[in-house]
């Protein structure tokens, strides 16, 4: 017998423990649906909490469930009632290799991959969109602090695709493709996350439309170049937003920034051709300063800004209440 993680559950486990747990919890091989746990005393015979299993809050990941409830996975054959605090989900397909771990005894865990297309269908596609960023992003926030802490990404834009391609047909992947069209790998931040879904959504989801921005993109430099960063071995500076082929970027400032060391860097990119416009928090929570600077960059770009239509302007309100509201997700 055995207990198989999934949906919001399976995703909270990797965002606490991070991508070094995915590199020690043993792949699964088998048939994990064969005997999977279903009632209430079947179980009551794992240690799900002492596994780290625990229930995802909801301001994490909106479809969570709001009563605490674990999510795992039951043979569709099964005849099961769901017992309290536990939400069961019949799965259909077949499970890719590396779709599943073992992360105690008997207990499994679907991966990053898999439980996104799980969670897929439930989000809103900025909720979605912003959860790929997340999961793909060299940051995660620490529950305890509330503080963004680098780490490496659970997961990239190539890998849920290669999920995506083991399990055709499942619902949610024609959806999921298309959002991994309006993805990257590689931010830094929630405000580097907030920011490119500001300037890069398409106008008909609220946002300024100007895709093809590079999360943390490279700038290659010389040794001249570095010396004018008084740090002559390095090869190259990364950009928050950047548009390769167009030298143009976005650096978000927070509180937090060294101004004198940024001010340095930015003049050296300027030295260097590149047109790096600097976006602060205030500047951002300012709906028509943001406007203003999304304008000049698009007129960098070579783009236009979505006209100001009520269409539009209700769109952007929208995208802006999800990503910088009260309520927004807290990843």
């Amino acid at each position: 017998m055995r207990c198989i993680c999934s949906h919001a559950t399976a995703l909270w486990y990797w965002y606490l423990r991070g991508p070094a747990r995915l590199l020690t919890a043993q792949p699964y091989l088998g048939n994990a649906l064969e005997g999977a746990a279903h009632t209430r005393a079947q179980i009551s015979h794992f240690d799900l909490a002492g596994a780290g299993i625990n229930p995802c809050p909801p301001s994490v990941i909106p479809c969570a469930n709001p009563g605490g409830e674990l999510d795992l996975l039951v043979s569709p054959d099964d005849s099961w009632r769901a017992p309290e605090d536990i939400r069961l989900h019949r799965w259909y397909a077949g499970f890719p290799a590396g779709s599943l771990y073992v992360v105690g005894n008997g207990v499994l865990v679907c991966s990053p991959e898999l439980a996104l297309l799980q969670v897929a269908r439930s989000l809103t596609d900025t909720q979605l969109i912003r959860l790929v960023l997340s999961l793909c992003g060299r940051y995660y926030i620490n529950p305890e602090t509330d503080k963004a802490c680098e780490r490496n990404p659970l997961t990239t834009i190539a890998k849920i695709r290669q999920l995506l391609a083991g399990v055709p047909g499942r619902l949610g992947i024609r959806r999921l493709n298309k959002v991994l069209a309006l993805c990257d790998d590689d931010a830094a931040s929630p405000t580097e996350v907030e920011t490119y879904m500001l300037a890069c959504l398409p106008a008909r989801m609220g946002g300024y439309g100007l895709a093809g921005a590079e999360l943390n993109g490279k700038i290659d430099l010389s040794g001249t170049d570095g010396r004018l960063l008084d740090k002559p071995d390095r090869q190259f500076v990364r950009v928050d937003l950047y548009w390769h082929g167009k030298h143009v970027g976005i650096e978000y400032q927070s509180k937090d920034h060294d101004v004198v060391a940024d001010r340095r860097r930015i003049n050296m990119l300027t030295s260097l051709g590149e047109d790096i416009f600097q976006v602060d928090a205030s500047q951002r929570s300012d709906t028509d300063r943001f406007d203003a600077t999304m304008a000049q960059v698009a007129k960098r770009l070579g783009r236009e800004v979505p006209a100001l239509e009520s269409e539009w302007v209700s769109a952007r309100g929208a995208l802006r209440r999800e990503l910088l509201g009260a309520n927004r997700m807290r990843l």
